[in-house]
């Protein structure tokens, strides 16, 4: 993952903070961060991953969401490869919650296969339970392909990333404490600290937008842009991308860290803001030996 994250990780373990986190497909030992509880639980009167009976939740009341079409999964796409990033989605998620970026089944995360379609969480399954043959394919307009399971309700913001953004090959999105705090006051997470440049010259702030509306995937998609890795989303959580899955998780954890520094030095004093050219620099670096 580079030169940052071992900084990171050797900064967590000098604090006898950094757990090892048991190893999965595509991963290696990662940071933890302070986690809060945020999250759904699963939908429906019945979970056929826990067997349990549904209990009357914000969850259960919402309109039951429609009934998935089969279709065929067209035979333009790599088997192999859409295994492997199905697989890479399972793993992620349950990364997410070990590393403290999001609690219950909030977040979600995706990873591009081929050109024009892409595989995502499903909607409301705790990620401990998901198998890869659960998680929903979709085409770039977030059009169901192939899934037993409803894709996550964010699908239309991940798809117009997609659209936008050729080289976006992987989107997480978090409700990670530090950084979903400075998304609650509409405040972006400028460059106290130098990895900021992992993101850009600063992580910015979507709009607030309903969740799971095409207008939050606008807006998402307009804050990002082509300049930046990532963004806040006004008073819900976090989106990062990535050329990867891995690399737009990696994103995740290290604005989260840049959040929660950004607020320590808040809490103390004025924090120093590094200088634009200095930024810009940092950016170009990062860009030559980042991995994913």
């Amino acid at each position: 993952m580079g030169d940052a994250y071992l900084l990171i990780t050797n900064l967590q373990k000098k604090q006898g903070e950094c757990i090892g986190a048991r190893p999965r497909v595509g991963f290696t030992r990662q940071l933890i961060l302070p986690t809060v509880r945020h999250g759904s639980l699963p939908r429906g009167s019945e979970n056929r991953h826990t067997g349990t009976a549904g209990s009357i939740t914000p969850a259960n009341l919402s309109p039951s969401p429609p009934t998935p079409t089969t279709m065929t999964i067209p035979d333009t796409l790599d088997s192999d490869e859409l295994d492997a990033k199905r697989q890479a989605v399972v793993d992620t998620g349950v990364e997410m919650l070990e590393q403290g970026l999001t609690k219950g089944t909030g977040g979600n995360a995706s990873a591009r296969v081929g050109d024009d379609y892409v595989v995502v969480s499903p909607s409301g399954i705790p990620y401990e339970t998901i198998e890869p043959e659960d998680v929903p394919l979709v085409n770039l307009e977030a059009e169901l392909i192939d899934s037993d399971l409803d894709p996550s309700a964010e699908t239309p913001m991940h798809t117009a990333v997609y659209r936008q953004r050729n080289d976006v090959g992987g989107i997480v999105h978090t409700h990670s404490p530090y950084a979903s705090t400075f998304a609650s006051l509409s405040e972006p997470i400028e460059a106290s600290h130098y990895l900021i440049a992992y993101a850009g010259d600063k992580v910015p702030v979507a709009p607030y937008e309903t969740y799971g509306t095409e207008e939050l995937g606008a807006a998402a998609a307009e804050t990002i842009g082509d300049q930046y890795n990532a963004c806040l989303l006004e008073n819900h959580g976090v989106l990062t991308v990535g050329e990867t899955i891995e690399g737009a998780f990696e994103t995740a954890l290290i604005v989260e860290y840049c959040a929660r520094i950004h607020y320590q030095a808040r809490a103390i004093g004025e924090p120093t803001i590094l200088p634009d050219a200095e930024v810009d620099r940092l950016v170009e670096r990062f860009a030559s030996y980042r991995t994913h």
